[in-house]
């Protein structure tokens, strides 16, 4: 039973049954209507799940209001399905090949970055402006030192600067919440530039709030063309609260064109025990780079310097896309 009340007559569909999926569906009750009985007989073919919808507006639009009440569905006649197979077992066909079932893998979430691939920085090319609410990285020590400088980018559209006042203060970035374990081994890269009052450069890896909670590495051969710098580091506790930190307490300026670190046991890039599980689960194929995802991927944003790559944001998904994980690496990872 339907009613229905100063419902615009012009709409499409307006007071109705239908079978979600299908072209089921009854009559439309529109304009201004008493309860009225409504039928509707059909056959469910193939189907045994259907899904009924009490619609109102659907396939155009509606104003006004429906009522919908005592729905009844009731079987008028049905008849047992019986069906049958006949397997001709003397005709072999062509064998089912490997490549028919596999894994699937994208850009998404967790499954690459921070997942299979081994980055523990996240926006690790400033594609995120320091101190923005959608960056990770924060300016520490002397306030007002970190500025997005444009003119000396590195990769993207700007690189961090930090200018210093040279009154002893340390300036710089950090990032936090990182996971670390005791006496585990961690490897990275830095990318510097800099001016000779602001030498040296120290990259922290500090896992507590002691004076003794951190390994430094000190970097003083720095010079106003960019270079990269390796960085190696040994945690001296676990924690999920470690955080990087790079500043100076000199004067001038220094910019950082793009951070890495990894545990030192990475395989080109990979977490070992995730290409174990992967090994172990022997998958003849892994999809990539991905579903929605490809439909905004540039293959070519993933070749060449992985520093050089170009950070853009996740075309179909949450997130940046650092673009270090790439035709190359796919390659690297499926031998």
């Amino acid at each position: 039973m339907k009613e229905t009340r100063s419902v615009i007559s012009a709409c499409l569909a307006c007071a109705l049954f239908s079978f979600y999926g299908t072209d089921i569906r009854s009559k439309a009750v529109t304009g201004t209507q008493d309860w009225t009985r409504v039928e509707l007989v059909f056959e469910s073919g193939a189907n045994d799940v259907l899904s009924l919808n009490c619609l109102f507006g659907g396939w155009g639009k509606a104003t006004g209001t429906a009522w919908f009440d005592d729905v009844e569905l009731e079987l008028l006649s049905g008849r047992a399905l019986k069906p049958q197979v006949t397997v001709e077992a003397t005709k072999t066909l062509a064998p089912l090949s490997k490549y028919i079932y596999g894994q699937f893998i994208e850009h998404l979430g967790r499954c690459i970055y921070q997942g299979v691939w081994a980055e523990m920085l996240e926006d690790r090319k400033f594609f995120y402006a320091v101190n923005t609410p959608d960056s990770v990285w924060k300016s520490s020590g002397e306030p007002h030192s970190v500025w997005m400088n444009p003119v000396v980018a590195y990769v993207g559209v700007h690189a961090v600067e930090v200018r210093l006042k040279g009154n002893g203060r340390p300036g710089g970035i950090s990032q936090g919440d990182l996971a670390i374990i005791e006496r585990k081994s961690y490897a990275g890269r830095i990318v510097l530039s800099a001016d000779p009052g602001a030498l040296p450069i120290e990259v922290s890896l500090v896992w507590g709030d002691g004076v003794e909670d951190r390994q430094a590495v000190s970097i003083d051969d720095i010079g106003n063309d960019y270079r990269t710098f390796p960085v190696s580091f040994t945690a001296g506790a676990s924690t999920e609260n470690a955080r990087l930190e790079i500043w100076s307490r000199g004067g001038e300026s220094f910019r950082v064109g793009a951070v890495s670190l990894m545990p030192a046991d990475n395989i080109e890039g990979f977490r070992p025990e995730v290409l174990a599980l992967l090994k172990e689960l022997d998958s003849p194929v892994y999809r990539w780079p991905g579903g929605n995802f490809v439909s905004g991927y540039n293959w070519k944003d993933g070749i060449g310097d992985p520093d050089r790559r170009p950070p853009r944001k996740n075309p179909a998904w949450l997130g940046i896309e650092h673009n270090d994980v790439g035709v190359h690496e796919y390659l690297d990872l499926m031998r």
